[in-house]
């Protein structure tokens, strides 16, 4: 058994022997499949629901049921990306208000057009390649929408809403981020992003995960953030295990860009 799959299985044994809360990382007891490619759990806190045909039926707060402090919504696995400057990267069916509705944040910033018609041309894009119902239902709402119609008929006079929250569509009750087609469409997009920087060729690129044993999508250069942790050894030792974690685990050498050097040091017993 590699030191990967080690790790891991003592992740799931703390897990089932209730030493770690199960809500902390991937859902417990998990195996295979997981969470989807370029998810992560986010706090949402409204839901737009429409109908098939495209039309509004009305928007809803998300809680996350907490009683004190601020109501963040309630944690859904949706698609993530990471942004920085002016990198307008829309997230799929769930991103904030300013992305998904084109509610302003800061009066005067120039740029929000360019942040919610980022959001739009991908709801386009996977509503032209899926063809799924719920998604050309998106889509069709989204080319006849006006922003300040929008805010001053349903959010306006909401007292906690604020333009940097999330915003997740549903069509007919259905959280579009649940379709299978669509978290397909949605790994594809990132898997064959770099082969097409490089080509013009799309390609998606499908390899064993080395921790897991699941075969699926994979990506040459990592869209959220490479993480550097320190793990101690499980057995009979606590010196630190140093190793940069990233899903490059198969020979990609994309991560030299990230100014890493990848390297494992585990003292000899």
């Amino acid at each position: 058994m590699s030191l990967l799959s080690q790790l891991r299985e003592y992740e799931l044994r703390m897990r089932r022997e209730g030493q770690k809360p199960a809500t902390e990382g991937a859902p417990d007891g998990e195996t295979t499949g997981g969470m989807p490619f370029m998810y992560a759990l986010q706090n949402v806190r409204w839901e737009v629901r429409l109908n098939i045909d495209g039309t509004l039926r009305d928007v809803l707060p998300l809680s996350s049921g907490k009683v004190k402090g601020k109501d963040k919504g309630l944690e859904i696995t949706s698609p993530k990306v990471k942004r920085s400057g002016k990198n307008f990267k829309a997230q799929l069916f769930m991103d904030n208000a300013e992305y998904a509705l084109g509610i302003v944040r800061k009066v005067g910033d120039p740029n929000v057009t360019q942040r919610h018609g980022a959001f739009c041309n991908l709801v386009y894009d996977c509503a032209d390649k899926t063809a799924l119902p719920a998604a050309v239902a998106v889509a069709n709402f989204l080319r006849s929408h006006d922003p300040e119609k929008f805010f001053e008929d349903h959010l306006e006079s909401v007292a906690d809403f604020s333009p940097d929250t999330n915003v997740i569509f549903t069509v007919d009750g259905i959280r579009l981020t649940e379709i299978k087609e669509i978290q397909d469409y949605w790994a594809e997009l990132f898997s064959a992003s770099h082969d097409e920087e490089l080509t013009g060729d799309k390609k998606l690129i499908v390899a064993e995960c080395l921790i897991t044993g699941v075969v699926g999508p994979v990506m040459n250069r990592y869209q959220l953030k490479v993480l550097l942790v320190a793990v101690r050894r499980a057995w009979h030792s606590s010196a630190p295990i140093m190793m940069p974690l990233s899903p490059m685990v198969f020979g990609h050498h994309k991560l030299l860009q990230s100014n890493l050097r990848q390297q494992l040091t585990m003292p000899m017993d």
